[in-house]
């Protein structure tokens, strides 16, 4: 901005925060404090008079005008034209109420050394995930505002196109965000940037649970998934294929939807849970749960095994807690784990990135939901759509 500019637009302001009006509206009666809004919109505004109806400023006003017009200035909450510009969020103020898209100040510049990578944010997705963290119910959920979004793709300053994850750091619900470079992977050629937002999350809840949270696995081991018709645990069935799994059995209540996701064995969950037969799955090497309560209880009791088990724990769709007895350890060669964010280190997960997303190559596309970010609001409730917000 030339320096004429800089004056013309510091008069301008000196101009209208003098009318009667726009004073009463933008500044409190008894400090003389600016008042804290977002935006003042201030080129509506007539331009003041002097007494002989000139345009301009009578030298009685300029004096406490320029004392106003620097604490207005100064005022982070103020958008005007010479002061600094403003990015556009998704930001939670409220635990369990939807986030509401918000101008927020734009990121300062990054610092030489600094370890982080600035993106601008492509897509994002809007996994279960990232709604028990805006809700705040999932055990990683920290402070308010919250910024949703646990990962996304975007453009690296130097023109890279990248997947990253924001666990540790932050949400991935804006326009841009500064991210740890040991999060930042580039995305391989064939993967499409659109898929990878919406399914390397949910990808990564099996992924990291078949190669951080189990231990020797035999070959062409067999797998039985717990929820198989969830977004994740659809996900699981080609995963676990290319992690070497020569059989893989599927429970869910849909069987119709079992049968399109191409599963060996299917298992329909009853609606009295206790009616389950669970016996198809009784010579499994590993069992991934993204259901737990009452399905999960009654698969412990019912079950019998010949032959070490694994059971690694991950969602909880069906409920968050089950009873065990401990007949049930001491009879079994029953090997119980959790997988998730504090069960592996985020350096681990990190370094995981790069062979799933070359895993994803080979897994299908799937239909998506693309919605402007400026409508997360309206769109957050929605259920039923694999959904990416794009800023």
């Amino acid at each position: 901005m030339q320096a004429t500019d800089k004056l013309f637009c510091c008069r301008r302001q000196l101009h209208e925060i003098s009318d009667p009006k726009f004073r009463a509206r933008n500044f409190d009666a008894e400090s003389g404090l600016p008042i804290e809004a977002d935006v003042v919109n201030t080129r509506s505004l007539p331009a003041p008079t002097t007494q002989k109806g000139r345009r301009g400023l009578s030298k009685s006003t300029m004096r406490p005008l320029l004392s106003s017009s620097t604490k207005l200035i100064r005022t982070h909450h103020r958008q005007i034209a010479c002061t600094k510009h403003h990015m556009h969020t998704a930001q939670v103020s409220e635990w369990g109420q939807p986030p509401k898209y918000v101008n927020v100040p734009d990121l300062e510049p990054l610092p030489a050394g600094s370890g982080l990578v600035r993106i601008k944010v492509q897509a994002a997705g809007l996994h279960s995930v990232v709604r028990a963290r805006a809700a705040g119910t999932h055990f990683s959920s920290k402070s308010l505002p919250h910024v949703p979004g646990t990962d996304g793709v975007g453009i690296t300053v130097d023109g890279r196109s990248v997947y990253f994850t924001t666990f540790a750091t932050g949400g991935s619900f804006s326009e841009v965000v500064d991210v740890p470079e040991a999060a930042v992977t580039l995305l391989p050629s064939g993967v499409d940037p659109q898929q990878a937002a919406a399914l390397v999350n949910p990808g990564l809840s099996s992924w990291m649970a078949m190669k951080a949270r189990t231990q020797n696995l035999p070959d062409n081991f067999s797998v039985f998934i717990m929820g198989a018709t969830s977004a994740s645990g659809a996900i699981a069935i080609s995963l676990a294929r290319s992690l070497g799994a020569a059989k893989v059995i599927g429970c869910a209540r849909n069987v119709e939807a079992m049968s399109t996701l191409g599963l060996d064995e299917t298992i329909q969950l009853q609606s009295t849970i206790s009616e389950t037969d669970f016996s198809k799955a009784a010579d499994v090497d590993l069992i991934l749960d993204y259901l737990y309560g009452p399905p999960t209880e009654h698969l412990f009791k019912s079950l019998k095994v010949s032959k070490p088990l694994q059971y690694v724990h991950i969602g909880s769709l069906a409920g968050p807690e089950i009873s065990l007895p401990g007949s049930i350890l001491r009879s079994t060669d029953l090997t119980i784990r959790g997988s998730g964010p504090g069960a592996f280190s985020y350096e681990a997960l990190n370094a995981e990135v790069p062979r799933l997303l070359e895993a994803f190559k080979g897994i299908k596309s799937s239909a998506l939901k693309i919605v402007p970010l400026s409508e997360v609001e309206k769109t957050w409730s929605e259920k039923g759509d694999r959904t990416i917000f794009m800023p």
